[in-house]
């Protein structure tokens, strides 16, 4: 018998790997140990399919269900290649943290 998804962050990572499957993109999410966030340990897309925003697609997707589950996101940056990856991950709404040395994102708060 499958084990329960027992958290949001467990949640998360679940509905990310279901929904977020195209064509040219990998990725890797998981738990890291830094506190109770869920980290992006990468994203890559395939070279024929660069310039197609489906990294983006995926960022937006992560962050929409990040904000869902009341999960904060944090990653790793490094800027390969000349791209300024810190730049991209920031227009997604992730900061440096106080303690530096990585970005992390937390979750937007919707007043109805």
């Amino acid at each position: 018998m499958p084990a329960l998804l027992s958290s949001p962050q467990d949640i998360l990572v679940a509905e990310f790997y279901a929904k977020a499957r195209e064509p040219g993109l990998s990725f890797d999410l998981g738990k890291a140990g830094r506190g109770e966030a869920v980290t992006l340990h990468h994203i890559e897309v395939a070279p024929r399919s660069r310039g197609t925003g489906i990294a983006s697609r995926a960022l937006e997707l992560l962050t929409r269900l990040a904000d869902a589950h009341g999960v904060t996101l944090d990653l790793e940056v490094a800027d390969e290649a000349g791209i300024n990856t810190a730049a991209w991950y920031a227009r997604h709404g992730f900061s440096w943290a106080a303690e530096g040395g990585f970005m992390e994102r937390h979750p937007a708060i919707y007043e109805s």
